[in-house]
């Protein structure tokens, strides 16, 4: 069985296979692809239209501005092209004859099986309006996107309701499908659409207003401009621009920039308050009985409670246990250890630690991370995920010594 032809593009930070012939259909705007996949999902890339042609090849026909459609997935073309799917693409109708050709050599069959005629509808006359009857109430038309514009290549979705919970719940190309938001990093709204942008940068489009995905995504997100709502989970930092813990930077205007740090300050001291402190130890001897069981383990361990500026920001963190392990790998024994704060131990503090620590100890984030730790000269692989209210479990192994030789993730 031959081997399915790939094609590898830059998603975010990192770089993502994908099997050609689950790709359906692509949509470009500026020098990013939005690529509409057989699961459903939308996978964006930074690439420009020319490599993506050259990458995809002839298997792949561009019928409009920025759009490249898959000639497998195509069904038939009337007025526009109509995927296996059922979704329907505008096209430039110049373009139809050469589309046609190159989709009939493909399947060796007549023009008639692809090109469906339609016929063209008769125009209506106005009928008069009896003299005696009231005139009919004036029709408002849905205005219309211009071919132009992105939304014109794109099929449409409709949205029903949510549930209750955690879950954003929409339609994507006919099929409902649940997010839960706690992977939504932004969504940009426009008109009676909105693109939902996954912390692992899928994106997903969906029909919906803008009123309904500010109920739908609720108090965890803030509006940063007038369309787009922003994760507080997925905000690191508001500087000149909302910065995410995934590398993103997202802009938004500049007259808005106190209110709008304000205003993360606030939602995440709430979401701070709102954690319980219930079952969290009160002294070292506690700790120590929490996690006995890490007392003998060949791994470092480590149970650090975050440090928080006024801003809500995370600054540095408490060493509150650690087992012998951990005294070994830090070079600075246990008793100097627990209780201290890492930057009063190590003045060069990488703040790479600080972002996944963060994330872990607010919103419930496992992280794996691999990188090097200036402060002990060593290569780490770093396990983080929720404990207590406001604090991160962290089991770390010592790549240089050959810990934890397994399939890891870099930050």
């Amino acid at each position: 069985m031959p081997e399915a032809k790939t094609i590898t593009v830059a998603t975010g930070r990192t770089r993502t296979e994908l099997e050609v012939h689950e790709i359906h259909y692509v949509l470009m705007k500026r020098n990013y692809a939005n690529i509409h996949m057989e699961w459903g999902g939308v996978c964006k890339a930074r690439i420009t239209f020319a490599e993506l042609k050259t990458l995809l090849g002839e298997e792949f026909f561009p019928i409009g501005r920025g759009c490249l459609v898959s000639i497998a997935q195509i069904h038939h073309i009337d007025d526009m092209v109509v995927l296996n799917s059922g979704e329907r693409l505008k096209f430039l109708h110049r373009l139809k004859p050469a589309l046609v050709a190159q989709v009939c050599a493909a399947r060796s069959c007549p023009p008639e099986s692809v090109d469906i005629k339609v016929p063209r509808q008769p125009r209506r006359k106005k009928q008069p309006t009896p003299a005696a009857e009231e005139p009919a109430p004036p029709v408002v038309e849905e205005e219309v996107p211009s071919i132009e514009e992105e939304t014109a290549w794109e099929p449409e979705a409709d949205v029903r309701g949510f549930p209750d919970g955690d879950y954003l719940s929409i339609v994507v190309k006919r099929k409902r499908i649940a997010l839960n938001l706690n992977t939504i990093a932004y969504a940009d709204a426009e008109r009676n659409y909105a693109r939902i942008h996954l912390v692992d940068g899928t994106v997903y489009r969906t029909r919906i207003t803008l009123s309904a995905l500010k109920k739908g995504l609720g108090d965890g997100f803030l509006p940063v401009s007038r369309h787009r709502l922003v994760s507080v989970m997925a905000i690191h930092s508001v500087t000149d621009t909302v910065n995410l813990s995934n590398g993103e930077s997202l802009s938004y205007p500049p007259q808005r920039k106190s209110q709008l740090r304000r205003l993360f300050a606030s939602r995440q001291k709430l979401f701070i308050d709102s954690l319980s402190d219930e079952g969290t130890p009160a002294t070292p001897e506690e700790y120590r009985a929490h996690y006995r069981c890490f007392e003998d383990a060949p791994f470092a361990f480590a149970d650090i409670e975050m440090v928080f500026s006024d801003e809500r920001y995370a600054v540095d963190w408490i060493f509150r246990y650690g087992n012998p392990a951990l005294a070994r790998l830090e070079k600075i024994p246990l008793k100097k250890l627990i209780g201290s704060a890492f930057g009063s131990l190590f003045a060069n503090m990488d703040p790479k630690w600080l972002r996944a620590y963060e994330q872990a100890a607010l919103y419930g984030k496992t992280l794996e991370i691999v990188s090097y730790s200036p402060e002990i000269d060593t290569n780490l692989k770093i396990i983080c995920y929720p404990t207590f209210k406001g604090h991160c479990g962290c089991i770390l192994f010592n790549l240089d010594a050959g810990d934890g030789q397994c399939s890891v993730m870099e930050l």
